[in-house]
């Protein structure tokens, strides 16, 4: 079996959609792709994330730029920034903390003892 060495991994699909989508993508811009271990994550849709997903491969060289060009902006532009929002999340944790279910403290906390005489 021969090895190809001159593909390069740009990103990694973790299903079919993803890997069809990324392909259409690609296709569109005129730019070759590999997606190596396509047939395993289709047959065992499960295995795709224990695999490491479907590696998403262009040859060395331009390829390898204008993946990444065309890979990047939309992930990056869509991503809006993150925001602490410290008032939220204390207000959750206490809520947590006065609704969540009581941890049993003794043994008797959820048992009723009933008493039980003998007759007579």
């Amino acid at each position: 079996m021969r090895q190809n060495n001159d593909l390069v991994t740009v990103g990694y699909a973790y299903g079919a959609t993803d890997a069809a989508c990324v392909q259409a993508a690609f296709a569109a811009a005129g730019l070759p792709i590999y997606v190596s271990d396509q047939t395993t994550s289709r047959l065992q849709p499960q295995w795709a994330l224990a695999m490491g997903g479907m590696r998403l491969q262009v040859r060395r060289g331009g390829d390898v730029r204008d993946a990444l060009a065309l890979l990047t902006p939309p992930m990056v532009e869509a991503r809006r920034p993150a925001r602490f929002r410290p008032f939220w999340s204390a207000f959750l944790l206490a809520a947590f903390a006065v609704f969540s279910v009581p941890a049993p403290f003794g043994s008797g906390l959820y048992l009723r003892r009933v008493s039980v005489s003998a007759p007579g």
